[in-house]
């Protein structure tokens, strides 16, 4: 390779581009899964309490809003919660596409397993019984 080579070159991207077009394409993957997702904040065929039970998961925006949404949940008396994914699970077809991810949710004594729905177009104002979301 000799200098004429070194500057016909076309541009090498920068590391902001990449990270431009990953987010770029990011950002359709998430607008193509949550297309046919709904816009409610409970899933209007839900089997179940809500948000305790795959057949009645929470309605969320997209796998990255999960945190954010898990961030905002508290016990009843207002302390926040700890959660850890631990499964994909089915959920009836008549009810939501796309699997149903599975969290262990821990806070104020209170330990029990909390069923979240990503491919929908917004996420629940709502929190399952027995806990309640921040502002």
């Amino acid at each position: 390779m000799g200098l004429r080579d070194l500057f016909s070159r076309k541009k090498r991207s920068t590391k902001e581009d990449d990270i431009r077009q990953t987010l770029q394409g990011l950002a359709q993957m998430t607008a193509a899964m949550t297309a046919n997702g709904l816009d409610v904040d409970e899933l209007p065929n839900g089997e179940g309490p809500f948000g305790l039970s795959p057949n009645n998961p929470v309605p969320i925006a997209g796998i990255a809003s999960i945190p954010a949404y898990l961030g905002r949940l508290r016990t009843l008396n207002g302390q926040p919660v700890e959660a850890q994914r631990i499964a994909s699970v089915a959920s009836n077809e008549s009810i939501t596409r796309g699997t149903v991810d599975a969290y262990a949710v821990k806070g104020g004594g209170t330990e029990t397993t909390l069923f979240l729905c990503a491919y929908h177009k917004r996420t629940s104002g709502k929190a399952p019984e027995g806990f309640k979301l921040s502002e």
